[in-house]
């Protein structure tokens, strides 16, 4: 039914190529994936060969589908690209992710700040919903790590089901960029919409750093994009309220919300561009500030002009020879056996403007240039068994975390004795 939506709504007459929409998996049934997916399987005259499509493929699928419509988007005469196609998520795309506490459907988008493409994946549920194998939905996707649009709840009930959601999400690694509240009568005294974000710059802000001698050289968003933060607190956006008959079309409603949908439009081209400068940034600074341990420094190539420091007239280890390439990564996140990195080049060897590009430079050192290029990920080959046992980012194992850290925090043990230590030692 969605696509038939956009259809009526975007491009009625089919003819706008700009516009492209299509389902990825039909279920006969209007129920649970879970439920629909093993409906379609029992109705199905050769069962054996009518499988549930596993988590894996159905990731693999949006992943091509997701790089089709962004090839196609580059190859277009309109576009204003000539790159080429890449295996993974992308090297020029930045994604987003939209996500539903209620019942309404969750949707997941992408947004290339080369051709202006954006895409909008939508799945079925909320948070926590399950797929069709079951994986609740937060896990399924969480190979991905879409950054989150989550659409809240503004009548009663709504605050706890919108921050519950928004918890499920922090705790499995995502990162909220948005919030997106509809209206419903009486919105104005129950004041959903205020309490949560109280609730977030209060409870949810913390790991922030600001910093006054760095900038965007290139920002949109010089003047905010001034402190560092581990989790940023998503931006709140309202919508007016859904006309009352569940029959009439939406036409006035979109066009009465219009400044709101261009706001989190705008905020979204913000937040990922800002992610991409503090990236940059950070791999400057990091190796200003950080000791790494088992570790010689010397001989560490530093980030200098950005692409491996060519440009550095001191680019020679201990001993004179001359280093090659960047020794630092920047590690945005991990799941699994692998590191998702942003990749970083030197900004004046390319004319692309949709990279984002950061200049710092403190008393004791020369001005460094550094460009965020794109994301690859990396097989983690050198993990301890502090991480490979179990992988990264696992949710049960930060569930387990999340739970002891609320119940004990640290205790010390000596002659004290718990439920846990007692388990573990049985």
């Amino acid at each position: 039914m969605d696509e038939y939506f956009i259809q009526l709504y975007t491009n009625p007459l089919g003819n706008n190529p700009d516009i492209y929409y299509r389902t990825l998996n039909h279920f006969k049934h209007a129920l649970s994936p879970h439920v629909a997916a093993a409906l379609d399987r029992q109705g199905s005259h050769n069962s054996k060969k009518q499988k549930v499509l596993s988590d894996q493929e159905l990731i693999n699928d949006l992943l091509h589908e997701i790089n089709a419509f962004k090839q196609s988007a580059i190859n277009s005469p309109f576009s204003s690209s000539s790159s080429s196609s890449s295996s993974s998520l992308s090297t020029t795309t930045t994604e987003i992710s939209m996500s539903s506490s209620s019942s309404s459907s969750s949707s997941s988008s992408s947004f290339n700040t080369r051709s202006h493409l954006f895409t909008v994946v939508e799945t079925a549920g909320g948070v926590l919903s399950p797929g069709p194998n079951k994986t609740l939905q937060a896990d399924l996707y969480r190979p991905l790590r879409l950054p989150v649009l989550l659409v809240g709840d503004a009548k009663l009930g709504g605050i706890s089901t919108t921050l519950s959601a928004y918890e499920s999400l922090v705790i499995r690694g995502y990162t909220v960029v948005a919030l997106v509240m509809i209206d419903q009568p009486n919105s104005h005294l129950m004041g959903n919409a205020d309490y949560i974000k109280e609730q977030l710059l209060s409870r949810y802000s913390y790991g922030q750093y600001t910093h006054g001698h760095h900038h965007h050289s290139n920002s949109t968003t010089h003047g905010e994009g001034n402190a560092w933060q581990i989790n940023n607190v998503p931006a709140i956006i309202s919508f007016s309220s859904l006309p009352p008959q569940k029959s009439q079309l939406l036409h006035n409603w979109f066009q009465d919300n219009e400044k709101s949908f261009t706001d989190l439009l705008q905020h979204i081209q913000r937040a990922v561009h800002r992610e991409h400068c503090d990236a940059a940034e950070m791999v400057v600074e990091g190796q200003r500030s950080i000791w790494w341990p088992f570790t010689q420094h010397g001989n560490i190539n530093p980030m200098s002009g950005g692409g491996g420091g060519d440009d550095n007239s001191n680019n020679t280890d201990a001993t004179g020879a001359k280093r090659v390439g960047n020794d630092v990564t920047f590690i945005e996140s991990s799941f699994n056996d692998y590191y998702r990195t942003i990749t970083m080049s030197n900004p004046t060897s390319t004319s692309d403007s949709s990279s984002s590009t950061t200049t710092s430079s403190n008393s004791s050192s020369n001005s460094m240039k550094v460009t965020a290029k794109g994301i690859m990920d990396l097989f983690d080959g050198c993990g301890s068994w502090w991480t490979q046992s179990i992988g990264h980012g696992s949710s049960l194992m930060a569930l387990a975390i999340a739970s002891a850290t609320g119940r004990y925090g640290h205790v010390m043990f000596p002659k004290n004795v718990h439920p846990p230590a007692v388990i573990l030692a049985r």
